[in-house]
């Protein structure tokens, strides 16, 4: 029997895109059977022509469909089709959640309760992996000798409990630091929920404590960019001179608390590797080689792996080769999969909307664009299901957002001159 209930299909919908919030750190069996019936629901409802016009409408949507479509294209022109069919089938949710979410009827209020949810998760998650680290390590708060043993180091810390590599889950930590943020100060100017806001804000401290403890130095250097703005919409907030000096006092603490973090000698010694850097350049110089094959089109997400392996073999980068190490930058993990028109779309799915989003004065949504964009300056997270779902579902999502708000503002406009 078909599914006829609008108010039950929205109210179904709401549930699954909670429990992707929810289950997305944790489990890819868990997100990818949510997502299923996500699409199950969407073809029992029946709502093709309405999905059509929707998208019609939120054109900033189409963007990351085209981009998936590229991927299928390029089966076309790959040597390695089995890799190439697993790519299409790591990205999937770059087709379906702009086309599903972009079709379904939503409310920003829901929208916002959705971010937070995940936001609390991350929480959770954080408190879990951190009890389970200090059972580990019998009590002590951190361990640097064997540096890789350790319960707090970087691997050790998330993927037993999580399944998942801490450079992802570090931009899981800034994403909810940025939601509970926003909603602090959503809060404060609706002068409203003291409890709520005394609550984000104790969980926010523990949360750059989990970020500081992940050693992911990217995130490191985007949370700092992100603390400085976090400064100065604080204190344009307070006109009251009392408020802007408790306000500066509260920063002051936080900064010196991340000093004291930063420069902690056994915190020091986890976030150094002098490896690193001539690694990337290896993989960089390489990635650029790999370009040079193939500028236009790329030499198919199926055959860039191969083909960098290749270049690695070149410089006689035998570590490289020994563990298949990926580019470690999406930006140019595109340009060698699908060329420069694959890179010029991956680039308008992070800059159209964030342009959007920047016009409506979203900073919680600019804020995203350029996390993203930012965080795969160092990793490849479009390779791997962890990354595509993240991407995609929040950037579907949060368009759908911006779309709304418009959408309601009109028929406010129209409700008041009828």
């Amino acid at each position: 029997m078909l599914i006829n209930s609008n108010s039950l299909i929205e109210d179904v919908n709401y549930i699954l895109l909670v429990l992707i919030a929810v289950f997305m750190p944790i489990g890819i069996t868990a997100s990818s059977i949510i997502i299923i019936l996500l699409v199950l629901l969407w073809i029992l409802s029946k709502k093709f022509s309405q999905t059509f016009v929707s998208l019609k409408n939120r054109k900033l949507l189409i963007p990351l469909i085209v981009f998936y479509l590229l991927h299928v294209i390029a089966l076309l022109y790959t040597k390695n089709i089995d890799s190439g069919l697993f790519a299409l089938e790591v990205r999937l949710s770059m087709l379906i959640f702009p086309i599903v979410i972009g079709g379904i009827t939503i409310t920003t209020s829901r929208i916002r309760k959705i971010l937070l949810t995940f936001s609390y998760c991350i929480f959770f998650y954080s408190l879990l992996c951190y009890f389970v680290a200090v059972y580990k390590s019998n009590g002590m708060l951190f361990e640097t000798s064997p540096a890789w043993r350790s319960p707090f180091n970087r691997e050790n810390y998330t993927s037993p409990i999580l399944g998942i590599h801490p450079s992802y889950f570090s931009m899981y930590v800034i994403f909810a630091i940025l939601i509970l943020f926003e909603d602090v100060i959503t809060n404060i100017k609706a002068a409203k929920s003291k409890i709520k806001i005394a609550s984000n804000l104790i969980i926010i401290p523990i949360l750059i404590f989990t970020l500081f403890n992940l050693s992911s130095r990217t995130s490191l250097v985007i949370f700092v960019l992100f603390f400085l703005t976090f400064i100065y919409r604080t204190l344009n907030l307070f006109s009251n001179r009392k408020y802007k000096i408790i306000s500066w006092g509260v920063f002051i603490f936080i900064g010196f608390a991340i000093y004291a973090l930063f420069f902690n000698e056994k915190l020091l010694y986890r976030y150094s590797d002098k490896n690193s850097y001539w690694r990337k350049e290896l993989q960089w110089v390489s990635a650029i080689d790999v370009f040079k094959k193939s500028p236009i089109v790329g030499v198919s997400p199926g055959d860039a792996l191969d083909e960098l392996m290749t270049s690695y073999e070149k410089y006689n980068y035998q570590e490289g080769v020994d563990t298949e190490f990926n580019v470690h930058n999406q930006h140019l993990q595109t340009l060698n999969s699908l060329g420069l028109i694959g890179l010029i779309l991956f680039e308008l799915t992070l800059i159209l909307p964030f342009l959007k989003s920047v016009k409506q004065k979203n900073y919680l949504i600019a804020s995203f664009f350029i996390l993203f964009g930012l965080s795969v300056m160092t990793e490849s997270m479009l390779r791997t299901q962890k990354g595509v779902i993240f991407y995609s579902f929040f950037s579907s999502l949060l368009l759908l957002y911006l779309y709304r708000v418009e959408e309601e503002l009109t028929n406010k406009s129209i409700a008041t001159h009828s």
